[in-house]
């Protein structure tokens, strides 16, 4: 396939031909040499990688791609233009917008993209019957809070690393969990400033240590069931916890009250045929649950907006380790009042008919665990960083074969194939193609 460019491909089920095409809507739209110029923007470092998950997403937008050119190719060139520029909240806007409407089933509505300067909503859908739902897009990605929590977590897996060059242990285990509250700045340094005296005094049994009283830090010696450990390397789980910031959901909730009130400002007031349904996208780290419950608190106590309903969607990367697969789930919760009701009863009955690309819908949020050995925690409300790297010895057999085995561990945790053919020679070492972390970039 020319566009497909040698990807791994976990969508077996869909035809070679429609693969390329939609690939192909990204080369056209995007250009072939902004995707292939090493920047920073999602859209480039997702072309650079060729693991699954990878070539989900960009399945995804390829799909919606292909589907809105032909209704409206000037909107599509407009949005292209926002996702490549350097402002991060248009860049998140206009991949919603694309991905968006390009989730809704066109063959039971006609999806209508709003005009560039069209001020209060981003689109709208349009039922064979007349009757139609004008949309306002919200894309809500990490907080600033998530996003510092995610920078001193990764300092601090650079400080575990250097120092593991110093004391030169072979494997160890680091669990960092603040317990009850949100990390400070004057936490985050005394972390900085503990841990390495910690790993000097670790002799490969348990250390466990508060650090002031804010952390919990647990050192544990690693070892995984069935294999052994190359010893020339240092192998390594790190996992960091913290409670969200106390202002994390009210920050969104805000935020969402400004697109209500933005959506009835500008928007034309809404009558039996046209209702106004505000499309919100969620990062994982909010709770769709209380989101629920605040759009239904909201549009309860505030009857007199032109608005019918707020849309709650949610992706996520769901891991099954019973069946050891990692898929997508599309998590959508509606909630509205009398208007949307008035309206249903005039019109379809399924009134937001949702079609994605790849993936599971679902009306179940995902419960966030942390699987620890032979422990399930729920995390839900927290922050949770996690990496490491496990250095495996191939098994070499009596008839010289050699076998073992590369895989993905967690999010950011995988195992390397350490490979020693003859005695006097250097090892060298095997790595498999997964994304770095379960973690979706455009979607």
């Amino acid at each position: 396939m020319k566009y497909f460019e040698n990807r791994q491909n976990p969508l077996k089920k869909i035809d070679e031909s429609e693969l390329d095409f939609c690939f192909r809507s990204i080369v056209d739209s995007f250009g072939r040499e902004w995707l292939a110029s090493k920047g920073t923007n999602p859209v480039q470092e997702l072309w650079q990688r060729k693991d699954f998950l990878a070539t989900i997403e960009l399945f995804s937008l390829g799909s919606s791609l292909r589907k809105l050119l032909p209704i409206d190719s000037k909107w599509v060139i407009h949005q292209v233009t926002q996702i490549k520029g350097s402002d991060e909240n248009n860049r998140k806007g206009a991949l919603f917008e694309v991905l968006g409407l390009g989730y809704f089933d066109r063959s039971v509505l006609k999806v209508i993209p709003a005009k560039i300067d069209q001020a209060g909503f981003d689109g709208r859908i349009q039922f064979t019957n007349g009757a139609a739902i004008r949309l306002s897009f919200k894309n809500y990605g990490l907080s600033v809070h998530h996003q510092e929590f995610l920078r001193r977590a990764k300092q601090i897996e650079q400080l575990l690393k250097a120092q593991l060059q110093v004391i030169r242990y072979p494997s160890i285990q680091v669990f960092v969990d603040a317990p009850k509250e949100h990390a400070t700045n004057a936490d985050w340094e005394a972390l900085s400033d503990t841990l390495p005296e910690m790993l000097r005094t670790f002799h490969n049994s348990q250390i466990l240590l508060a650090v002031g009283d804010r952390w919990f830090v647990a050192l544990n010696p690693l070892a995984l069931e069935g294999k052994k450990l190359h010893e020339g390397s240092q192998s390594y789980t790190f996992i960091l916890s913290s409670p969200y910031h106390q202002n994390e959901e009210q920050n969104l909730f805000s935020k969402l009250d400004e697109a209500c009130y933005d959506l009835s400002k500008h928007s034309v007031t809404q009558d039996i045929n046209t209702i106004n349904v505000i499309y919100v996208h969620l990062p994982v780290t909010a709770s769709l649950t209380n989101c629920a419950n605040w759009a239904n608190n909201y549009l309860s106590s505030h009857i007199h907006m032109p608005i019918a309903g707020i849309l709650l969607y949610q992706p996520s990367v769901v891991v099954d380790f019973d069946s050891n697969t990692t898929l997508i789930t599309h998590c959508y919760q509606l909630r509205y009042n009398d208007n949307f009701t008035k309206w249903t009863n005039q019109n379809p009955s399924n009134p937001i008919p949702i079609q994605v690309p790849v993936g599971a819908i679902s009306s179940v949020p995902t419960e966030i665990k942390l699987v620890m050995g032979n422990e399930t925690i729920s995390v839900n409300n927290r922050y949770i960083f996690q990496s490491g790297r496990h250095y495996i010895l191939a098994n070499t057999k009596a008839n010289g074969t050699i076998e073992g085995t590369i895989s993905k561990v967690a999010s950011g945790i995988f195992t390397h194939l350490v490979v020693k053919p003859f005695p006097n020679e250097p090892a060298f070492i095997l790595s498999g193609h997964f994304a770095p972390e379960d973690k979706l970039l455009i979607l």
